[in-house]
């Protein structure tokens, strides 16, 4: 190899196996500053050091994490060097296989802070394939936290397919963007066959034009009385007990004001529907929030 020059695969290869045989030796001696030099070393041989360097990088973020401190290897020192290898990181992100999933879930953060290459195509392409829920929402995270008017065709194409909080995380980001092109998205989700992404884009079509004033359920408390009357998160609550409900606090109002002993109408928008349950007073049991067309 000429001196100045890139070493060769095969070269690459070689010496990775040579560093790799060092590893036990530092982590038998504990030796955190010994293993970053090492992880270092290894993430610029490029694939060959990858998976290698990637080990070491969960051993002493794992130790950092757990508070043990044995290596002896900060935080910022470990975040530096992932930093300082964007192409390691996304190799890991694109090699489930072989880079385990707590060690993909923390190169996302460092992976955001790059220019190229650009990370919301990088993380939109990667939910299409990534199948550890836990990665799918923290790159659902990442594009939520990236979303700017221009990227509703991104955000919709990444939605597809996502189930659980990732696919909750996009529809909430493409509702938050607001712009003609989300709400058309949002329309577009809202009739998806996949019923969890179908129900949270109808959700925030909901949220961001309800039909009238109300308070729009956005969860229920586990085993209380809005679960027991058969309520349901994307409920648009028009009246309770005959009381229009306009705001949260009215809708609290009216509930303390009547007894647990009774049941009392609660009227709700479902859908295209208009639905009459009934409840027991005193308690309801949900979250939400307060509508009204036009704001």
């Amino acid at each position: 190899m000429e001196r100045g020059s890139a070493p060769s695969a095969e070269e690459s290869e070689k010496r990775a196996k040579e560093l790799i045989k060092r590893i036990p030796g530092l982590l038998a001696k504990k030796d955190g500053h010994g293993l970053l030099k090492l992880m270092r070393e290894l993430a610029l041989l490029g694939e060959p050091g990858y998976v290698a360097a990637l080990k070491i990088a969960e051993v002493l973020g794992r130790d950092v994490e757990n508070g043990g401190g044995e290596f002896g290897a900060s935080a910022s020192a470990l975040h530096n060097v992932l930093q300082s290898s964007p192409g390691m990181l996304e190799w890991a992100l694109r090699h489930p296989d072989l880079a385990s999933a707590w060690m993909r879930l923390r190169a996302i953060g460092p992976m955001m802070a790059q220019l190229e290459p650009d990370p919301a195509a990088l993380f939109g392409e990667l939910l299409r394939n990534e199948k550890d829920p836990n990665v799918s929402a923290s790159l659902a995270g990442g594009l939520y936290s990236m979303a700017r008017a221009g990227s509703e065709q991104a955000l919709i194409d990444a939605a597809r397919g996502q189930t659980g909080q990732a696919a909750r995380t996009l529809v909430e980001a493409l509702a938050n963007l607001g712009t003609p092109e989300a709400r058309a998205g949002l329309r577009e989700l809202a009739a998806s066959q996949d019923p969890a992404l179908r129900d949270e884009a109808s959700y925030q079509v909901l949220r961001i034009d309800p039909p009238s004033a109300g308070v729009l359920i956005s969860g229920l408390v586990p085993k209380g009385q809005a679960e027991a009357a058969g309520l349901r998160r994307g409920d648009l609550v028009l009246s309770y007990n005959g009381s229009p409900v306009t705001a949260f606090d009215r809708l609290r109002e009216e509930v303390q004001k009547t007894s647990a002993e009774h049941l009392v109408p609660i009227v709700v928008q479902r859908g295209n529907e208009t639905v009459t349950l009934q409840i027991r007073g005193q308690q309801i049991g949900i979250y939400g929030d307060e509508v009204k067309p036009g704001r």
